[in-house]
This record gives structure tokens, C-alpha cells and sequence, in this order.
């Protein structure tokens, strides 16, 4: 099985301490814009979603549409979601300078029940041979979850690489070996019950990824889906 190794979490006070006071940081080319990239993975939705920050940027996505990164101001913005009904949630959300970002909206827009998922997306360097690795509960119907992340022969064990992940819970990034790895997920309240499995997945060496599990297109029809992110930016 492949080992998950979660980097350590710097304590609350000192992220945001970083995250307010790196506002006259830059990246590499001098620029002091935030990126921002968007994922629908919202459900019966009317059309297409636009998916953005007041005042910009935004973009049109389908179900399971990402956008690409985009310049933004860094700052306290407001992030959207809209179809052609109107707005289905708003979340307030903080951009500090030369950083990615990712803003996930998953749910249902017919029960109503959007949520936002605010993802920053700056993990650093893997180490050689291995890619990092996190995980984001955006299935709402499958419950929570025991995460396996399988290399080929393995099978589940009883011992997954995260335990008891709730719905819109998220992972550290954790280093994984590279090369294919199945995601598999278990309900906590079933171990030996597998709802979900990705298939093959190919994890090149020094990559990062995100793995959004996510409702299944049909909605609330006992279907789980998944979308990879490259978050090599």
C-alpha cells in the first residue's frame, strides 16, 4: 500500500500570521496578484455555472469544469457561484500576494445546498521519486469515508492512508511514492464495503495533485466521481 505522509500543519496562529503578513511579497515576476483557479462540482445546476470573485476574474464551467489560474488583487474578496436561476452561494475567502488558490463549489443546487471549498494550492517541492498528494471530500452523499490509496496487487486492509474524512473535510498534502495509485474509499460505518474506486491514476515524480472526490453527474443517485487537479503551477 502506499504510505501517506501528511507534512506537518503549522499552528493556526502562525498560518495567519504568514497569510497577513506576506501582502507586500512577490512572485517571481515582481507581480503582487494572487491566482485563482475554479471548479464546478455542482449538481443540477440551470447551464453552465460562472464561478469567480466579485469583481473579477470569473469563468463558465460545466459540471466538472476547471478553469485555469488567473491574475487576482490579494485581499478580503467575496467568491460566487451562479447559474442561470441566480446565485447559489457566496463565500467570503482571503487572498494573500504571489499564492494559488483553488475555490471548489460542490453540492446540490436543487435541495438547495452549495457549499464553497477554499483551497490554497503552494505545497512546495516533493522529495526525488515521490509527488504530494491531498484529498478533498466533496461527495456529499457518500458520507464520511475511509481513504486508500492502492499501488497495483494491493487491496483494502483495514488500515487506510486517512481515516473518517467528512464531507467537505481536506487533507494536508502528503507524500506518496510516484508512479499509479488507485483511490478507494470505504464508509467508516462499513470497513469492508469499497463505494468508490478510482481506477489506475498515474502520479508523476515531483508532481502535486489534488483528488476532489465529488457526486457523481446524476445526482443524489448513490454515484461517486473523481477529479484530479494538477496543481503544478
Amino acid at each position: 500500500m502506499t504510505r501517506f505522509r501528511p507534512r506537518r500543519m503549522l499552528p493556526l496562529f502562525l498560518v495567519t500570521a504568514i497569510m497577513h503578513g506576506c501582502s507586500d511579497s512577490s512572485g517571481p515576476d515582481g507581480s503582487l496578484d494572487a491566482q485563482m483557479r475554479y471548479v464546478n462540482a455542482i449538481n443540477n445546476t440551470v447551464g453552465t455555472v460562472e464561478i469567480g470573485l466579485e469583481g473579477g476574474p470569473s469563468s463558465e464551467l460545466v459540471f466538472k469544469g476547471e478553469s485555469v489560474y488567473a491574475p487576482a488583487a490579494p485581499s478580503v474578496r467575496t467568491a460566487f457561484a451562479s447559474d442561470e436561476e441566480g446565485t447559489l452561494r457566496t463565500s467570503e475567502i482571503f487572498l494573500s500576494a504571489a499564492t494559488h488558490y483553488t475555490m471548489v463549489f460542490v453540492g446540490h443546487a436543487n435541495i438547495p445546498l452549495v457549499r464553497g471549498i477554499f483551497l490554497a494550492d503552494d505545497p512546495g517541492e516533493p522529495a526525488e521519486n515521490t509527488a504530494l498528494v491531498r484529498i478533498v471530500q466533496g461527495g456529499l452523499q457518500v458520507g464520511d469515508v475511509d481513504v486508500y490509496l492502492l499501488e497495483r496487487g494491493d487491496e483494502v486492509d483495514g488500515s487506510p492512508a486517512v481515516a473518517g474524512l467528512k464531507w467537505r473535510d481536506v487533507t494536508l498534502y502528503g507524500e506518496i511514492s510516484s508512479g499509479e495509485v488507485s483511490l478507494v474509499l470505504t464508509k467508516v460505518t462499513e470497513p469492508d464495503s469499497v463505494v468508490f474506486e478510482s481506477g489506475a491514476l498515474a502520479i508523476p515524480p515531483g508532481s502535486t495533485r489534488t483528488f476532489l472526490v465529488i457526486d457523481g453527474k446524476t445526482g443524489l443517485d448513490g454515484t461517486t466521481d473523481l477529479i484530479v487537479l494538477d496543481d503544478d503551477a
